[in-house]
């Protein structure tokens, strides 16, 4: 485990719900660490201990990003689609506004979690979504007309798969996608390889992520996004409790600037 996890460290956790704050419980209970279920309103409580590293929260975006704020901690820059991953792309993903978008394109915010990605079309019936996408409707609709976006042609993957990274190195992977075929063909690790490199030459040895790729129609190995490891779920099978753990703690650390790396390095 980082150090952060070897010291007594208070884990501040949302809930008990969700498998990534079940996982996070199990991993306090085999490192015997003090695992506490906190709602949002009570972060304050915690204000030092998270600003020294002497807490970690676990749980939603908005329960981390209160963290942040509570911690006096700037939330990082960060790219769901790095330039130095642009030969992974294999679609071209350009940077607008909400209020400019027009005709039928995959809608992204540029802040993390604003609301997920979903297929916005100008024409289209939001009456006729599916309740994912007509929540991820009205969250787009709701935002400034200046909010930045990302946006791209609608691209068909075949299956998706999620590589967690912790210190540039792999620690685990498992598919996600819920809908694919399950003989749907495997990413090209070479190439899973190949986007690694270029995240820790751009980003450094301790950049610690998720890089999400997948292979589209015609069998290219295509990156779906990279999220920062502060606001990454846990997927079944991916990683041990304790990983997962280590992975959120150091992240954590060096967002809070005791891990003698620059947290808030845009990538």
């Amino acid at each position: 485990m980082t150090s952060i996890a070897r010291r007594a460290l208070t884990i501040v956790r949302q809930g008990a719900d969700t498998a990534e704050c079940r996982a996070v419980g199990h991993a306090a209970m085999l490192l015997d660490l003090s695992c506490k279920t906190v709602a949002v309103e009570q972060l304050a409580d915690y204000a030092a201990a998270l600003r020294s590293g002497a807490a970690l929260p676990v749980g939603s975006v908005e329960f981390v990003r209160a963290a942040m704020d509570v911690a006096g901690v700037r939330e990082p820059d960060w790219s769901h689609y790095p330039k130095q991953l642009d030969w992974m792309l294999r679609r071209e993903v350009r940077l607008s506004t909400a209020g400019r978008v027009l005709g039928r394109f995959f809608v992204k915010p540029v802040k993390t979690k604003l609301w997920n990605g979903f297929v916005f079309d100008t024409m289209g019936d939001p009456d006729l979504l599916d309740q994912h996408d007509r929540e991820q409707y009205d969250a787009f609709m709701a935002v400034d007309p200046d909010e930045p976006v990302w946006t791209s042609e609608p691209t068909r993957f075949l299956c998706e798969w999620r590589h967690y990274v912790c210190r540039g190195k792999f620690m685990g992977s498992t598919r996600y996608d819920p809908d694919g075929a399950e003989d749907a063909p495997l990413p090209d690790l070479t190439d899973i390889d190949e986007a690694l490199r270029c995240m820790v030459e751009v980003c450094g040895p301790e950049i610690t992520c998720a890089l999400d790729v997948g292979v589209i129609e015609g069998g290219e190995t295509a990156l779906v996004e990279a999220t920062d490891g502060w606001a990454i779920g846990l997927y079944s099978g991916a990683l041990k409790s304790t990983q997962y753990l280590d992975v959120l703690a150091t992240r954590w650390e060096q967002i809070i600037g005791t891990a003698g790396a620059d947290g808030g390095a845009p990538c």
